[in-house]
C-alpha cells in the first residue's frame, strides 16, 4: 500500500492531521508532501514505527524551517520496528548522541544504503555523527546533502561527513 499526499494545512491542525495514519498498518511506502510535516518530531516518528512495521521507503516534504523536529537519535524505533526499511529523506538534525546507550546490540538497519539529508541540518562533530550513523546503517555508502548551506562551516561539516560515508565502504 502507497500513500502520498498533497495538502496545505494550518500549524493546528498539522498533529491531528496525522493522527488517522497510523491505523494504516500495512503501509510500505509513504510520501507526505505537505506544510505540516515540519512539525513532526521523534515521538511521532515513535509511533510511526511502531505502527508500520513493513515501512520500506519513509519521505516527509514539508517547509523548510530551521529547527528540525526529527533527530537521528529518533530513528532508533525505526531500527527496531521497521527492519525492511532502505529508504529515508526526512529533514532531520543530525545531531550526535552515545550509541552505546540507546542501541542494543547488533541493532541496525542493513538494507538501508543511501541517505537523503538534503532538507537537513547538521549540529554536532562530524566524526561522532559518522559513527552514530555506521552503527545504525553498515551499509550506507550514499550521502545526499543539502545544496544551499547556512554557514561555510556547515558547508564543511556536511561535505567531509559525505566524505567519510564514502569512504567507509571502500574497504
Amino acid at each position: 500500500m502507497e500513500h502520498s499526499l498533497v495538502h496545505d494545512v494550518g500549524d493546528a491542525e498539522t498533529l491531528t492531521i496525522f493522527q488517522p495514519l497510523l491505523a494504516l498498518t500495512r503501509i510500505r511506502k509513504l510520501t507526505l508532501r505537505l506544510s505540516g510535516v515540519e512539525m513532526l518530531d521523534d515521538g511521532w516518528l515513535n509511533r510511526a514505527s511502531k505502527s508500520f512495521p513493513q515501512l520500506q521507503n519513509l519521505k516527509l516534504y514539508g517547509r523548510a524551517v530551521e529547527r528540525k523536529r526529527i533527530t537521528l537519535a529518533g530513528y532508533i524505533p525505526v531500527l527496531q520496528n521497521c527492519p525492511r526499511l532502505s529508504e529515508i529523506s526526512v529533514a532531520t538534525a543530525y545531531r550526535s548522541f552515545d550509541p552505546r546507550k540507546a542501541l542494543t546490540a547488533g541493532l541496525c538497519n542493513e538494507n538501508l544504503w543511501n541517505l537523503d539529508c538534503t532538507t537537513s541540518s547538521i549540529e554536532s562533530p562530524v566524526g561522532i555523527i559518522f559513527r552514530c550513523l555506521i552503527l545504525m546503517f553498515p551499509n550506507l555508502c550514499l550521502l545526499f546533502i543539502p545544496l544551499d548551506f547556512p554557514s561555510e562551516e556547515a558547508r564543511k561539516s556536511w561535505i567531509n561527513l559525505q566524505r567519510l560515508v564514502r569512504e567507509s565502504q571502500m574497504y
